[in-house]
């Protein structure tokens, strides 16, 4: 009987769980389903990974209101 071997596919985008661009996340090409990451070990499937970037987007984009807001509120004073 033949054993199945791992193969995987990298990638090279940053980590959406440790952020490290470093690390290519590899998925599973024998069940198309899971990445992973050499740098943080996490596994997740591509939707976790679009959900977790989308969260890192969102904070950025609050962080980027502020500092106009607070550049607006300095100026006027």
């Amino acid at each position: 009987m033949a054993s199945a071997t791992k193969t995987t596919r990298g990638f090279d985008l940053a980590c959406p769980y440790c952020g490290a661009d470093d690390a290519a996340l590899t998925l599973d090409v024998t069940e198309l389903k899971t990445l992973s990451c050499g740098n943080c070990d996490e596994e997740f499937t591509p939707r976790q990974a679009v959900a977790r970037a989308a969260e890192r987007l969102r904070e950025w984009e609050r962080l980027a209101r502020w500092v106009e807001m607070a550049a607006d509120v300095t100026a006027e004073a």
